[in-house]
């Protein structure tokens, strides 16, 4: 029997979804053996949805410190400093959604991972993005060349991917991140849109897997 599905729909750049991590990664520790996990990039500031903070989410310099109250995970104080108080830098997710699609090829079984690592580097250590060099560290972490990595970002296919993933999220109108869907033979369920603690979302899934399990 094929495996029932989580996808989670999320945006490196989605501050709930940052805070949202560390839940994502306690979920997949708990039910990977029977749920394959998979990640979608929304596309939530691409087009003319991206640019600067004080541009596009100006509310964003003082809302972080309800989602630090709200989740209990920190942003970290050179993103406060450098990237959200100036309100300078940019928003634009394609770059670091590209790189998401680019690990899939590679290691599709550590994307929760990978997906929360580049995640702390921008809203934990302040890293620029849209900076190639952001990306070999993150690379090295999981035992891939990272000159090769970010080569591999650059060719058309990934760009193509991962704008075929903003489609499918569009379709899929999911219209806040994050979302997360549980698929099965069955049926298709949401389960959030939006934020939500550990317990009640384990809870959910396992009443709704007990069935087909």
């Amino acid at each position: 029997m094929k495996l029932p599905s989580i996808l989670y729909i999320y945006d490196p750049l989605c501050f709930w979804c940052y805070g949202f991590g560390p839940t994502l990664q306690k979920l997949f520790e708990s039910l990977h053996d029977k749920v394959h996990f998979e990640i979608l990039s929304g596309g939530m500031y691409i087009g003319n949805q991206a640019g600067t903070v004080s541009q596009v989410s100006p509310y964003l310099k003082t809302a972080y410190k309800e989602i630090e109250r709200q989740t209990g995970v920190p942003f970290g104080e050179k993103f406060v400093k450098h990237i959200l108080e100036p309100g300078t830098a940019i928003l634009n997710s394609e770059k670091p959604s590209i790189a998401l699609t680019t690990f899939k090829s590679y290691q599709p079984e550590n994307i929760v991972k990978f997906a929360h690592h580049l995640q702390e580097a921008f809203f934990y250590d302040g890293k620029d993005l849209t900076d190639d060099a952001t990306y070999i560290p993150l690379a090295k972490l999981f035992g891939i060349d990272g000159e090769e990595f970010v080569k591999k970002m650059h060719h058309p296919d990934y760009t193509r991917k991962t704008k075929e993933e903003f489609k499918i999220v569009n379709e899929l109108g999911a219209s806040g991140f994050p979302t997360i869907l549980l698929l099965t033979e069955k049926q298709n369920y949401l389960l959030t849109r939006g934020y939500i603690e550990f317990e009640p979302l384990y809870l959910t899934i396992n009443q709704l897997l007990s069935p087909v399990s």
